[in-house]
């Protein structure tokens, strides 16, 4: 395949990758009485610590949380589908980088 076909190819699949990743928060049943910008706590998770999320939106009788949580240390833990979808991204750009440099020095 020529390089300027892959090229188009990734970054058609790089936007898709924004866009599935931004449009897709995450559910969790609400503890009752919560509301927007209120906290929860979560149950420590795979890592060993636990999490503070913040409500963006309760729907129904789900919390809504759209970027992340914090750990005990403040940390930002970003969603499980963002970490994927940023190391897809990155990968689909090193890959740009590469057929760019094809391109520029004219290589198939």
């Amino acid at each position: 395949m020529k390089p300027a076909l892959l090229l188009l190819i990734s970054i058609c699949l790089q936007a898709a990758l924004f866009g599935v990743i931004g449009a897709a928060p995450q559910q969790q049943l609400c503890p009752n009485g919560k509301k927007n910008g209120d906290v929860w706590d979560e149950s420590k998770g795979s890592f060993g610590f636990r999490k503070h999320c913040t409500v963006d939106k309760v729907n129904g009788s789900y919390c809504v949380q759209v970027l992340g949580c914090l750990s005990d240390t403040n940390e930002f833990i970003p969603r499980g589908e963002e970490r994927i979808g940023n190391l897809l991204i990155a990968l689909l750009l090193a890959l740009q980088i590469e057929l760019v440099l094809d391109l520029l020095l004219g290589m198939e």
